[in-house]
C-alpha cells in the first residue's frame, strides 16, 4: 500500500508541476499580450497627438445690411452751353397817323451761357439690402497645439512605463521581432 501511495503522490506531483508550468506559460503569454497592447496603444496615442482635426463647415445664409451713409460735400457745377432762341414775336406799332400796324419780328439768336456755381450737398443716404453668403469654412485644429497634447503625452509615457515595467521592450528595439 505504501508503494501505491507513493505512486499516487508522484503522479499528483507531476500533475501539479505540469499545471504550474501551464499556468506560468499562460501568465507569461498574458504579460506579453499586455506589453504588446500597451505599446500598440502608445503608438495610437502618439499618432493622435500628432494628428490634425479637419472639418469643413458649410455656411449658407443671408445677412441683412442696413447702413446710413452721411454725405456732406461742396460741389461746383459748371454750365457751359448755348441757348438757341428762334421765334417770331408779334408787335403792334402805333404809328399815330397810320394807326396801329401789326408787325411780326423774327428772332433767331443764340445765347452762350458759361457759368459755375457751388452746390452744398448734405444728405443721409440709407442703404438697405440682404447679402447672400454661401461658402465653406475650413477648420483645422492641430492637436499638438491644444491642451489635449499634454494629456496625450502623459498617457503615452504611462503606456511606455507600463510596457517597460512588464519587462517588454518598445517596438523597434534591438532583439524585437517586427
Amino acid at each position: 500500500m505504501r508503494k501505491a501511495t507513493a505512486v499516487v503522490l508522484w503522479v499528483l506531483l507531476f500533475c501539479s508541476v505540469v499545471l504550474n508550468a501551464v499556468t506560468i506559460w499562460f501568465i507569461l503569454r498574458a504579460r506579453q499580450v499586455t506589453v504588446d497592447t500597451a505599446y500598440t496603444a502608445k503608438a495610437v496615442v502618439d499618432r493622435l497627438a500628432a494628428d490634425t482635426i479637419r472639418y469643413d463647415y458649410a455656411i449658407s445664409q443671408t445677412v441683412p445690411l442696413r447702413v446710413v451713409v452721411p454725405i456732406e460735400e461742396d460741389v461746383t457745377v459748371p454750365i457751359s452751353t448755348v441757348i438757341p432762341l428762334k421765334t417770331t414775336v408779334a408787335v403792334n406799332v402805333d404809328t399815330g397817323i397810320f394807326g396801329v400796324i401789326p408787325l411780326n419780328i423774327p428772332i433767331d439768336a443764340q445765347f452762350p451761357v458759361n457759368v459755375s456755381f457751388p452746390v452744398h450737398v448734405k444728405k443721409d443716404v440709407t442703404i438697405a439690402t440682404v447679402i447672400p453668403v454661401s461658402t465653406t469654412l475650413p477648420i483645422r485644429v492641430e492637436i499638438a497645439q491644444t491642451p489635449l497634447a499634454d494629456y496625450l503625452r502623459q498617457v503615452s509615457a504611462g503606456l511606455d512605463q507600463t510596457g517597460r515595467s512588464l519587462g517588454g521592450a518598445p517596438p523597434g528595439a534591438p532583439g524585437q521581432n517586427p
